[in-house]
């Protein structure tokens, strides 16, 4: 087995130190680090976790607290044998938590992966760091931690640009899969939604000014953000069943819509109304019926659309676009930094969006099985086996996909 510093070719500062005879816990420089794996752990580290999440930068949505807790328990502390938790806690020198790695170990047909906690939900993964942390400490604390772990890899799915883990850890050496972009409208710039969109063509704004006018000509169109609970749920599995049948329809698959355990995470995480739960949805309503919705995660660095959906009744209406504009409109008038229509960017997409963001996966193998992972599999196969797929005609993937 490579050690972790071997593996990512690291330099450090410091001899490491010697893990502990039970493998949770440890030393790297003078800061110290633990490893969580039960539900009473994690229960306790909440306050802790809650607080580090309120000063990380960047992007913390996919890492909040309840998201996380309401991921593990429906499978590292749930009934599938496959996921333990691997929580890794790094303190200073006085104890305080300055870092904390939401990781889980997966086993699957032979093969041992570390991934980030929320797979295959989450569009970023990252880390949540203390600003005033030393990075190299962390680093060292970090690289000890996992050099404890009998694995064949690292999988580092969706980590952007600017994620926190590239502090501690050089990402870059180990991207593996094809790079893509996040699509966000900046909203700081703009002092009203007007102005907002003006960026647009005079075809573009009146065409969205045409496709609310033919909605609200079939009764009363309302906007809403609906919190979590009860009628979150029951919106968030209508969604869910829009997507699957789009889905269905052009021949396309997802690893979240794949994975049934996913999405009853995703409905449970829609009821649970935990203070600190970073989810809402966006609904379009005519009359009382919903037509779109949007499934979004907040913090303090935007608003993520994490999925939208709209009733296939009204798809000449465009009522998701409509729901998009009176999204941004909402979030021009409470003073949201951004809107992020997360990764990969589309042609719709890059039209709503100010700017990009780079995201790309991260494989650090360690070992032989996990290097032919990387290369035969994430490097090989499931690239060809994607292009494959979508330069097939839409209704062989239509059937190849109901066969599957």
């Amino acid at each position: 087995m490579l050690s972790i510093d071997q593996t990512l070719q690291t330099l450090t500062d410091a001899p490491s130190s010697a893990i502990e005879a039970n493998g949770k816990t440890g030393v790297g420089g003078n800061y110290t680090f633990s490893e969580v794996h039960d539900r009473q752990a994690v229960a306790a580290l909440g306050e802790e976790w809650c607080r580090l999440e309120g000063i990380s930068e960047g992007s913390t949505g996919f890492q909040v607290f309840a998201f996380c807790l309401t991921w593990l328990e429906n499978y590292a502390f749930g009934d599938d044998p496959r996921y333990r938790a691997r929580i890794v806690c790094i303190r200073n020198s006085a104890g305080q938590l300055v870092c904390l790695a939401p990781l889980a170990q997966r086993e699957n047909r032979g093969l041992s992966i570390v991934e980030w906690v929320g797979e295959p939900l989450i569009q970023y993964g990252d880390v949540l760091l203390d600003p005033q942390a030393d990075h190299v400490k962390v680093r060292q604390a970090l690289f000890e931690a996992i050099d404890g772990w009998k694995i064949d890899g690292l999988l580092l799915r969706s980590v952007r640009a600017d994620a926190r883990v590239a502090l501690v850890m050089p990402t870059e050496r180990w991207q593996v899969g094809e790079g893509r972009e996040a699509a966000i409208a900046d909203l700081r710039g703009f002092q009203s939604a007007e102005t907002y969109f003006a960026r647009f063509s005079r075809s573009t704004r009146k065409g969205l000014r045409l496709k609310r006018r033919r909605l609200e000509e079939m009764g009363e169109l309302r906007f809403s953000l609906v919190k979590p609970g009860g009628q979150a749920r029951q919106l968030c599995e209508l969604a869910l069943a829009w997507k699957k049948d789009w889905l269905a329809a052009r021949g396309l698959s997802s690893r979240a819509f794949m994975d049934t355990l996913s999405l009853k995470t995703l409905e449970a995480l829609a009821e649970c109304q935990d203070p600190d739960n970073p989810l809402g949805l966006r609904v379009l309503w005519l009359d009382e019926t919903p037509i779109a919705i949007e499934i979004a995660l907040i913090d303090r660095s935007a608003s993520m659309a994490f999925m939208g959906m709209y009733d296939p009744a009204y798809e000449a209406r465009s009522p998701g676009k409509v729901q998009m504009e009176l999204t941004v409109r909402h979030g021009l008038e409470n003073g949201w930094p951004a809107y992020d229509l997360l990764a990969p960017m589309a042609d719709y997409k890059q039209s709503w969006s100010t700017n990009a963001l780079p995201v790309t996966d991260v494989m650090v193998p360690r070992s032989l099985k996990g290097w032919a992972y990387r290369i035969g599999i994430l490097q090989g196969l499931r690239p060809f086996a994607k292009k494959l797929l979508m330069a097939m005609p839409q209704a062989l993937r239509v059937r190849i996909l109901k066969a599957a």
